[in-house]
Protein backbone atom coordinates (compact mmCIF):
# COMPACT_ATOMS: atom_id res chain seq x y z
CA UNK A 1 0.00 0.00 0.00
CA UNK A 2 1.40 3.39 -0.92
CA UNK A 3 1.93 6.08 1.68
CA UNK A 4 0.00 9.34 1.58
CA UNK A 5 2.74 11.14 3.45
CA UNK A 6 2.34 13.85 6.04
CA UNK A 7 2.07 16.97 3.91
CA UNK A 8 -1.03 17.92 1.94
CA UNK A 9 -0.87 20.74 -0.58
CA UNK A 10 -3.32 23.66 -0.22
CA UNK A 11 -6.79 22.79 -1.48
CA UNK A 12 -7.34 25.94 -3.51
CA UNK A 13 -4.92 26.69 -6.33
CA UNK A 14 -4.99 30.44 -5.77
CA UNK A 15 -5.48 32.63 -8.84
CA UNK A 16 -2.41 34.72 -8.06
CA UNK A 17 -0.28 31.57 -7.77
CA UNK A 18 -1.66 30.21 -11.05
CA UNK A 19 -0.98 33.49 -12.85
CA UNK A 20 2.56 33.57 -11.46
CA UNK A 21 3.32 30.02 -12.63
CA UNK A 22 1.81 30.40 -16.11
CA UNK A 23 3.38 33.83 -16.54
CA UNK A 24 6.80 32.55 -15.50
CA UNK A 25 6.65 29.66 -17.99
CA UNK A 26 5.57 31.85 -20.88
CA UNK A 27 8.19 34.47 -20.01
CA UNK A 28 10.91 31.80 -20.08
CA UNK A 29 9.65 30.53 -23.44
CA UNK A 30 9.73 34.05 -24.86
CA UNK A 31 13.21 34.74 -23.48
CA UNK A 32 14.46 31.49 -25.04
CA UNK A 33 12.80 32.41 -28.36
CA UNK A 34 10.86 29.14 -28.35
CA UNK A 35 7.21 29.02 -29.34
CA UNK A 36 4.95 27.70 -26.54
CA UNK A 37 2.37 26.57 -29.11
CA UNK A 38 4.29 23.34 -29.76
CA UNK A 39 5.47 20.54 -27.51
CA UNK A 40 9.04 21.88 -27.52
CA UNK A 41 9.58 21.34 -23.85
CA UNK A 42 11.95 22.35 -21.08
CA UNK A 43 15.14 21.10 -22.73
CA UNK A 44 14.78 23.42 -25.72
CA UNK A 45 13.96 26.32 -23.40
CA UNK A 46 17.05 25.57 -21.31
CA UNK A 47 19.29 25.56 -24.40
CA UNK A 48 17.72 28.78 -25.66
CA UNK A 49 18.28 30.50 -22.34
CA UNK A 50 21.55 29.06 -21.08
CA UNK A 51 23.36 27.74 -24.16
CA UNK A 52 23.85 24.43 -25.92
CA UNK A 53 26.13 22.98 -23.24
CA UNK A 54 23.99 23.95 -20.25
CA UNK A 55 22.72 20.43 -19.50
CA UNK A 56 25.42 18.21 -18.04
CA UNK A 57 24.97 14.57 -17.07
CA UNK A 58 26.83 13.41 -13.95
CA UNK A 59 26.98 10.19 -11.91
CA UNK A 60 24.10 9.73 -9.52
CA UNK A 61 26.44 9.93 -6.52
CA UNK A 62 27.32 13.52 -7.46
CA UNK A 63 23.83 14.87 -6.80
CA UNK A 64 21.47 14.69 -3.82
CA UNK A 65 18.47 14.64 -6.17
CA UNK A 66 17.68 14.24 -9.85
CA UNK A 67 19.09 17.60 -10.92
CA UNK A 68 20.70 20.77 -9.63
CA UNK A 69 21.10 24.31 -10.93
CA UNK A 70 24.59 25.75 -10.51
CA UNK A 71 26.59 28.74 -11.70
CA UNK A 72 29.97 27.69 -13.07
CA UNK A 73 32.50 30.25 -14.30
CA UNK A 74 29.80 32.83 -14.78
CA UNK A 75 27.42 30.52 -16.66
CA UNK A 76 24.31 28.75 -15.42
CA UNK A 77 24.30 24.96 -15.83
CA UNK A 78 21.82 22.23 -15.00
CA UNK A 79 23.44 19.05 -13.73
CA UNK A 80 21.27 15.95 -14.13
CA UNK A 81 21.65 12.49 -12.68
CA UNK A 82 22.74 9.79 -15.13
CA UNK A 83 20.23 6.98 -15.64
CA UNK A 84 16.94 8.73 -14.89
CA UNK A 85 14.10 8.10 -17.34
CA UNK A 86 13.05 10.59 -20.03
CA UNK A 87 9.99 11.77 -18.07
CA UNK A 88 12.06 12.41 -14.94
CA UNK A 89 14.77 14.14 -16.96
CA UNK A 90 12.31 16.45 -18.71
CA UNK A 91 10.58 17.55 -15.52
CA UNK A 92 13.89 17.84 -13.65
CA UNK A 93 15.17 20.32 -16.26
CA UNK A 94 11.90 22.26 -16.03
CA UNK A 95 12.10 22.26 -12.23
CA UNK A 96 15.61 23.71 -12.28
CA UNK A 97 14.52 26.35 -14.79
CA UNK A 98 11.85 27.26 -12.26
CA UNK A 99 14.63 27.87 -9.74
CA UNK A 100 16.52 29.84 -12.38
CA UNK A 101 13.52 32.10 -12.94
CA UNK A 102 13.10 32.72 -9.22
CA UNK A 103 16.81 33.55 -8.90
CA UNK A 104 16.40 36.13 -11.66
CA UNK A 105 13.49 37.88 -9.95
CA UNK A 106 14.98 37.55 -6.47
CA UNK A 107 12.24 35.30 -5.11
CA UNK A 108 13.09 33.44 -1.91
CA UNK A 109 10.43 31.66 0.13
CA UNK A 110 9.54 28.39 1.81
CA UNK A 111 7.32 27.49 -1.14
CA UNK A 112 10.14 27.75 -3.70
CA UNK A 113 10.34 23.97 -4.29
CA UNK A 114 6.60 23.71 -4.89
CA UNK A 115 6.70 26.68 -7.26
CA UNK A 116 9.65 25.19 -9.14
CA UNK A 117 7.65 21.98 -9.55
CA UNK A 118 4.68 23.89 -10.96
CA UNK A 119 6.77 26.05 -13.28
CA UNK A 120 8.59 22.91 -14.41
CA UNK A 121 5.33 21.22 -15.37
CA UNK A 122 4.19 24.36 -17.21
CA UNK A 123 7.46 24.32 -19.16
CA UNK A 124 7.08 20.64 -20.04
CA UNK A 125 3.51 21.27 -21.18
CA UNK A 126 3.01 24.98 -22.00
CA UNK A 127 -0.60 26.04 -21.73
CA UNK A 128 -1.18 26.87 -25.46
CA UNK A 129 0.13 23.49 -26.65
CA UNK A 130 -1.44 21.51 -23.80
CA UNK A 131 -4.86 23.10 -24.26
CA UNK A 132 -4.77 22.24 -27.95
CA UNK A 133 -3.79 18.64 -27.13
CA UNK A 134 -6.70 18.38 -24.70
CA UNK A 135 -9.09 19.36 -27.47
CA UNK A 136 -7.76 16.45 -29.55
CA UNK A 137 -7.25 13.60 -27.06
CA UNK A 138 -9.47 14.70 -24.16
CA UNK A 139 -8.61 15.26 -20.52
CA UNK A 140 -8.85 11.57 -19.48
CA UNK A 141 -6.17 10.17 -21.75
CA UNK A 142 -3.29 10.70 -19.34
CA UNK A 143 -1.15 8.04 -20.99
CA UNK A 144 -1.27 9.84 -24.35
CA UNK A 145 -0.66 13.26 -22.78
CA UNK A 146 2.26 11.82 -20.87
CA UNK A 147 3.83 10.47 -24.07
CA UNK A 148 3.31 13.67 -26.06
CA UNK A 149 4.72 16.02 -23.41
CA UNK A 150 7.21 13.58 -21.88
CA UNK A 151 6.27 13.82 -18.25
CA UNK A 152 4.54 11.51 -15.81
CA UNK A 153 0.84 10.69 -15.94
CA UNK A 154 0.49 12.18 -12.48
CA UNK A 155 1.97 15.46 -13.73
CA UNK A 156 -0.37 15.30 -16.72
CA UNK A 157 -3.38 14.95 -14.41
CA UNK A 158 -2.32 18.02 -12.42
CA UNK A 159 -1.68 19.94 -15.63
CA UNK A 160 -5.20 19.09 -16.84
CA UNK A 161 -6.60 20.64 -13.66
CA UNK A 162 -4.38 23.71 -13.97
CA UNK A 163 -5.45 24.34 -17.56
CA UNK A 164 -9.15 23.44 -17.30
CA UNK A 165 -10.04 24.07 -13.67
CA UNK A 166 -11.45 20.55 -13.18
CA UNK A 167 -10.80 19.32 -9.62
CA UNK A 168 -8.01 16.75 -9.32
CA UNK A 169 -6.07 15.29 -6.42
CA UNK A 170 -2.80 13.40 -6.88
CA UNK A 171 -1.89 11.12 -3.98
CA UNK A 172 1.82 10.38 -3.90
CA UNK A 173 4.37 8.79 -1.58
CA UNK A 174 5.43 12.11 -0.05
CA UNK A 175 2.46 14.46 -0.36
CA UNK A 176 -1.03 15.06 -1.69
CA UNK A 177 -1.40 17.70 -4.39
CA UNK A 178 -4.76 19.28 -5.17
CA UNK A 179 -5.47 21.39 -8.24
CA UNK A 180 -8.44 22.96 -10.00
CA UNK A 181 -11.64 24.42 -8.68
CA UNK A 182 -12.50 24.02 -4.97
CA UNK A 183 -14.23 20.73 -4.29
CA UNK A 184 -15.32 18.81 -1.21
CA UNK A 185 -12.04 16.99 -0.72
CA UNK A 186 -11.34 15.34 2.66
CA UNK A 187 -9.74 17.46 5.33
CA UNK A 188 -7.17 14.84 6.35
CA UNK A 189 -4.95 12.10 4.95
CA UNK A 190 -7.17 9.32 6.24
CA UNK A 191 -10.07 10.69 4.20
CA UNK A 192 -7.95 10.64 1.06
CA UNK A 193 -6.87 7.07 1.87
CA UNK A 194 -10.51 6.00 1.91
CA UNK A 195 -11.21 7.74 -1.39
CA UNK A 196 -8.17 6.13 -3.01
CA UNK A 197 -9.82 2.76 -2.47
CA UNK A 198 -12.86 3.88 -4.45
CA UNK A 199 -14.91 6.11 -2.19
CA UNK A 200 -18.36 7.42 -3.11
CA UNK A 201 -18.54 10.22 -5.68
CA UNK A 202 -14.90 9.89 -6.72
CA UNK A 203 -13.06 8.02 -9.46
CA UNK A 204 -9.65 6.70 -8.46
CA UNK A 205 -6.99 5.64 -10.95
CA UNK A 206 -3.50 4.36 -10.19
CA UNK A 207 -1.22 6.13 -12.67
CA UNK A 208 2.27 5.21 -11.51
CA UNK A 209 3.74 3.17 -8.72
CA UNK A 210 2.61 4.74 -5.47
CA UNK A 211 0.49 7.43 -7.17
CA UNK A 212 -3.28 7.66 -7.46
CA UNK A 213 -5.33 10.31 -9.28
CA UNK A 214 -8.72 11.23 -7.81
CA UNK A 215 -11.45 13.04 -9.75
CA UNK A 216 -15.09 13.75 -8.95
CA UNK A 217 -17.28 11.03 -10.49
CA UNK A 218 -19.72 13.55 -11.97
Amino acid sequence: MFSLGIHRAPQVFHRAMRNFVEGAALELYRAARVEPDGASGAGEVAVGLLGSSCIRVVPGSALPGRAELARVRGRWCIYVRRGICAEELHHAIGHELGHYYMRLIGYRSADEEDLADRIGAALCAPRPAFTRALAIVGDRNLRRLSRVFVFSRGAAALRVAECTGSPVALLGPDKIRVRGRPWSWPSNDQGFRILSAGGPGVRAARVERGRVVLRPAV
